[in-house]
């Protein structure tokens, strides 16, 4: 778990993204086999629209080859290629929201005292 809140599925226009971080506009496209030309690297019109159409609506896009994410052993080689990928700002805004959210959790206990 890398900590970092996001909502699965998100609608965006006529698109559904697979996972986005609010705060930042950092949308983590998972790209399928689908979206590249067979036994290629290279994204096909499509996909490549569709990240065009992203970037358009404000959106940070980092795309997740599949080939890539495949290629990793375990969890741990997986989530230290998420933390290389991801913006700093979503790891900081993350750790934000989280020391807030525990911060009015001990003042509404206080307040209840």
């Amino acid at each position: 778990d890398l900590g970092v809140e996001h909502h699965s599925q998100l609608a965006a226009g006529p698109l559904t993204v697979d996972m986005c971080h609010v705060p930042s506009m950092t949308v983590l496209e998972a790209a399928a086999r689908w979206q590249f030309y067979l036994r290629s690297p290279q994204v096909t019109a499509l996909a490549r629209r569709r990240q065009e159409l992203l970037r358009a609506m404000g959106f940070k896009l980092v795309v997740l080859p599949y080939h890539r994410w495949e290629a990793l052993q375990d969890d741990a080689a997986k989530a230290a290629y998420l933390r290389q990928l991801l913006p700093a700002q979503v790891f900081a805004t993350s750790a934000s929201d989280a020391h807030q959210s525990v911060t009015q959790e001990a003042s509404g206990q206080a307040a209840e005292s």
